[in-house]
Order: C-alpha cells, then structure tokens, then sequence
C-alpha cells in the first residue's frame, strides 16, 4: 500500500512508517509509527520491480487498458501523451502522492473537479476478458482490435506502475485513428460492450497494462 503511493524511495517509506499513518482509496490507515532501519527498508524494496525502459511491448502480457480523453489527467499520474518522446525514469506514485506523510486527523485533499471550458473528461477501462467476447458471425473481438493496433503502432514504454501493478505503455490517438478504432470496436462488441465503448471517438490516449509474470520478472515476486 505505501509502495503505491511513494514508490520505492526509500527516504518517503520511512518517512510514512514513521509518521504511523496514510490515506489510500480514500481510506485513512494508523499504526504506531516507527522508524525503520534504512538498510532493511532498502532489501525490502529491492524486492520490487524497478521501471525498465528496455522492455519492449509485449500483445501476450497485456491484461488490461485505460482509454482517456485529452481533458483527462493521466491514470496514476500519467500525463497524456502528446508527442513520440518517451518519458522515462520516473516512478508512478498514483494520485495520492500528494498527501503522502500527513498527520493524524488532517483532512483529505479536495476532488479535482472540471474547469469549465475545457474539454469533457472520459475514461473507460476494458480488461481482456471482457473484451475478449466475440459476437456472434464475427472473426474479430474488441480485444483483438486494440492488440492489432498495440502491435502496428508500438505504445511508448512509460514506467512500471505500483498503483496498477505492471509496466505501463501509452499510445497516442488522433481524432481520425479514435473514430476509426470506435467504429471497428462498434462493429464487433457485443451487445453488454457497446454502452461503455460509445465514448470511444472522444479518446485521445491508450494505457497499456502489462503485469510481469515469474518467468518475466529479474527480481523476486510481491
């Protein structure tokens, strides 16, 4: 819990541990705070995986995406995509980052709300096995399609996500490529899918999730 909101530095672990509280999923945690030895901190935390940029993407490992539109700040702090450049060597923190060591009985942050003027907000979320149903006389599933996209475009490698649990790739989408993926996923979703993908033409980014299996991962399993 604490990895997800501070990543893996070791100085805002400690800090948390010895604060003795946090605020997750809107929840607010005690326990008798301490401070913890750095050195067994640091073997702790080595234990979990580091960001790598060199891992290509991979169709196979994805279990999940996150579609956003442009009005919409990142998942987990990702910021939208706005070019080819890579950022890289950051640590997803999640959107608690900001009230990492508060004290006991202070109040939680106040919701980000729309700016009026700015663009409509959307986010759809879509797992592979739900999106991994055919309709009926069709060849293709909407997972599928997103895969087949993933693969001729090549997403970005962005980070490893401890709030989402694996390496995290982004895609850019233009206004043309967003109609074009809404009206192929449209044409092979079934009907318990086609509600939610409606917003798709108004998607500007896909997140890409990749867990690390055993076989995958250079360092021990948590």
């Amino acid at each position: 819990m604490i990895v997800q909101v501070a990543g893996k530095d070791p100085g805002r672990v400690q800090k948390i541990l010895g604060a003795g509280t946090i605020v997750f999923h809107s929840f607010r945690y005690w326990w008798a705070g301490f401070e913890a030895d750095l050195a067994a901190l640091n073997e702790i935390l080595r234990k979990y995986p580091d960001t790598d940029p060199q891992r290509t993407f991979r169709a196979e490992d994805c279990n999940e995406v996150i579609l956003e539109s442009r009005g919409l700040l990142g998942t987990a702090g990702l910021p939208t995509v706005t070019s080819s450049t890579a950022v890289r060597g950051s640590q997803a923190r999640g959107s608690l980052a900001g009230i990492v060591g508060l004290p006991s009985g202070s109040p939680s942050p106040a919701p980000s709300w729309p700016v009026a003027g700015l663009p409509a907000q959307h986010s759809l979320r879509i797992r592979r096995d739900e999106a991994n149903k055919r309709k009926l006389l069709r060849s293709r599933s909407v997972w599928d399609i997103l895969m087949n996209l993933a693969r001729e475009s090549a997403p970005l490698y962005r980070e490893y996500s401890y709030s989402l649990g694996g390496d995290i790739y982004a895609l850019p989408l233009t206004p043309e490529r967003a109609a074009t993926l809404a009206q192929d996923a449209m044409q092979a979703a079934p009907r318990v899918l086609r509600a939610a993908l409606a917003s798709l033409p108004k998607m500007s980014q896909i997140i890409f999730i990749c867990p690390r299996s055993v076989a995958h991962s250079t360092t021990d399993s948590i």
